[in-house]
């Protein structure tokens, strides 16, 4: 091809342009690398070599006729990686511990192996208190009950096995896992084309997938091999390819199941798509098959069968965990429509029976439909990922790099093949095939429609709350639970805002006709319980709608209230700085006025606004010794009510000076209802004449 031709053919514009946007990807970056600067050293220098290079690379990729240069796009790549290790320290060093319980687990693994205990023999109980998990990432079961159990396979943890060895520990887990990810990129940009190597810099540049682990999942490890083994599949013991692919992939594979279940459900695709391949090539299927399979299954014998003969038992129970145990339903998956919207729930399993029967439809198709998804299967297990009662976001989003792996480097079915040979029998497997195909996604599409319009069992209506005062959270409720089934329940309540669920509530019975635990519900009972949060970080935030949700066994069902609206209402005060000192005697107005959340002025009388005062000592909390309104000094709150313009009058008197400012704050409180709109604390340093 001339070379004016390949300057303007679809594929190198492409590439340009692809190159040019993860360039401009790189100044976005830069500058949020330039912000860590106070925390994070070299911070800002770093964030502004970024700035130059991206701009500068973004005016040569769309300067040249050719593009970046391989030099450049990894110059590109590095500036990104480099971003991500600087994205990552900041944010490290600004949590405590791990965001998923996974984590932890895995870590504290590690540990115990490096000691000569057995991780599946054990508790994983001291990991949350070591790692400093919050109780909202526990994982817990139906009945209220936490899982303390390892539920990988031995590679998530025999991985940081040598790092724990060398002494490292704090955030252990994060670290390796982020360098798990851009071993990703990196791989991604050498096995992928040429024309398509900028996606892996956008994927490097998108930091919500750096944010996932960084916030504790743990799914990054397996994803470097599960790379390695979608490429170039379809290759398998091809022996007119002369690369790696030719004999790689049943390792790869191996390993990669040897760290998560999730590439679990990649396995027999592959053993399906390498079998139908040989077939076309004239090789023994049967043969390939085997011998991949065998591969694969003994590099995960390898990583597994110490703790297989250290105690199987153990390790079978472990590992099993999420498959098997009645598990709180979770995610941002389809499950999110009954947990979230309150449609359905009433019978969670049909929501496991829609993703079963969705994996064996796409499984059929896959047969039947080779030469159409050969090159996409991976969505089709993403797609079934949506279905079950604990789906989240990571699972999908962790297969897209192997979608799009599958998508660039196998090869097009060749014109005229057929998945199966035209064969009076393999045409009646096909009709089977298809018949299976279509029979499955009817009934998957049927348990969908079950598990979305059955009714939950419980009926949960939210009486009241008490909140926490100036923490603005709610620390209380008081619900109504009406059973609608024919048999006794034992629910769990938990309470969700915010796309989140926290962990179980206290009930305890506020009426005599409940069980004395407050547990147990009759059939067509109407009890009133008293909800208390277990600790802090499980209290609801007073300005946010929540909605309680209850949990069920016998069928496993989700109850769900509906959602109670926050307070969307708050007080502004005015002046929102007092910069310089105020003498003691010296009348200082503050106005406090009522505004809806987007701070639009709301014009209402008589609504009561307190207003309290506070030193914040660094040893202990003081009180205030101004005077509000000609109150004597110290009194705390002071009440007073809005005028028609929605604002109420403070004159504040500081009468004692006192070392530390005095923090003012206002919020309405209605007589025997929680106080809430909390306005910014106002400090003022009072100081003598």
């Amino acid at each position: 091809m001339a070379d004016d031709e390949q300057e303007t053919s679809p594929v190198g514009e492409v590439a340009r342009a692809g190159w040019a946007t993860v360039s401009i990807v790189l100044v976005i970056v830069g500058y949020a690398v330039a912000a860590t600067g106070p925390d994070v050293p070299g911070g800002g220098a770093f964030g502004a070599l970024l700035v130059v290079g991206g701009l500068a690379a973004t005016g040569v990729s769309l300067a040249r006729p050719d593009g970046l240069s391989p030099s450049g796009q990894l110059l590109v790549l590095v500036g990104l990686a480099t971003a991500v290790a600087f994205h990552s320290i900041d944010s490290i060093t600004h949590q405590a511990g791990y965001g998923t319980d996974a984590a932890a687990f895995n870590q504290f693994s590690a540990e115990l192996v490096r000691h000569g205990s057995n991780p599946y023999a054990s508790t994983m109980q001291p990991a949350l208190a070591q790692f400093h998990v919050p109780t909202v990432d526990w994982t817990y079961r139906l009945d209220g009950s936490l899982v303390t159990s390892l539920s990988y396979p031995a590679g998530a943890f025999l991985v940081y096995v040598p790092f724990v060895s060398l002494g490292f520990k704090t955030q252990l887990a994060n670290v390796v896992d982020i360098g798990a990810w851009l071993i990703t990129g990196g791989l991604l940009w050498r096995l992928l084309p040429p024309a398509h190597r900028w996606i892996a810099g956008l994927l490097l540049g998108l930091w919500p997938f750096a944010d996932y682990v960084i916030g504790g999942g743990t799914d990054a490890l397996w994803l470097p091999f599960g790379i390695v083994a979608l490429w170039r599949w379809d290759r398998y013991a091809d022996q007119a390819d002369t690369s790696v692919a030719r004999w790689i992939g049943p390792f790869a594979l191996g390993a990669a199941v040897s760290i998560k279940q999730l590439p679990w459900f990649l396995a027999p695709f592959l053993l399906i798509g390498v079998a139908i391949e040989a077939r076309r090539r004239g090789d023994d299927a049967f043969g390939v098959l085997r011998a991949y399979g065998s591969r694969a299954a003994g590099v995960f014998l390898v990583v597994n069968l110490p703790f297989l003969l250290w105690g199987f038992r153990d390790w079978w129970s472990g590992v099993l965990t999420p498959l098997r145990e009645p598990l709180v339903a979770d995610g941002q998956g389809l499950v999110s429509i009954s947990l979230i919207s309150g449609h359905g729930g009433g019978l969670l399993i049909a929501y496991t029976l829609a993703a079963l029967c969705a994996y064996g439809a796409a499984l059929a198709a896959f047969i039947t439909r080779y030469d159409r998804l050969k090159r996409v299967w991976p969505l089709l297990v993403g797609l079934v990922m949506f279905l079950p009662t604990r789906s989240y976001a990571s699972y999908v989003l962790t297969l897209l790099p192997i979608v799009i792996v599958a998508a660039l480097t196998t090869r097009e079915p060749a014109p005229g093949q057929a998945s199966i040979s035209a064969s009076t029998n393999s045409r009646s497997s096909a009709r089977l095939a298809g018949s299976v195909t279509i029979v499955l996604a009817l009934l998957a599409t049927t348990c969908t429609a079950a598990a979305l319009l059955a009714p939950d069992p419980l009926a949960i209506t939210v009486v009241s709350s008490r909140s926490t005062g100036e923490l603005q959270t709610i620390s209380e409720l008081v619900v109504a639970v009406h059973n609608r089934s024919n048999h006794e329940l034992v629910p769990r309540f938990r309470v969700q805002w915010g796309g989140r669920a926290s962990a179980f509530w206290r009930a305890e019975v506020e009426d005599t006709h409940a069980d004395a635990d407050g547990r147990t519900i009759r059939a067509h009972e109407t009890v009133r319980l008293r909800l208390l949060a277990p600790s802090a970080e499980a209290m609801v935030p007073i300005s946010r709608a929540f909605a309680v949700q209850a949990f069920t066994e016998g069928p496993a069902a989700a109850s769900r209230s509906t959602t109670v609206a926050g307070h969307s209402d708050r007080v502004v005060l005015d002046p929102a700085v007092v910069a310089h000192t105020v003498l003691t005697g010296q009348s200082l107005t503050i106005t406090a006025q009522m505004t809806d959340l987007q701070g639009a002025p709301i014009r209402e009388a008589d609504v009561p606004v307190a207003m309290g005062q506070v030193v914040y000592n660094q040893n202990a909390l003081l009180p205030g010794l101004a005077a509000l309104n000609g109150n004597p000094e110290g009194q705390t709150p002071v009440d007073a009510m809005t005028d028609d313009a929605g604002q109420v009058r403070f004159t504040v008197v500081g009468v004692q000076a006192q070392a530390e400012p005095v923090f003012f704050q206002a919020w309405i409180a209605y007589p025997g209802a929680e106080p809430y709109g909390y306005s910014a604390q106002l400090a003022i340093q009072f100081r003598p004449p």
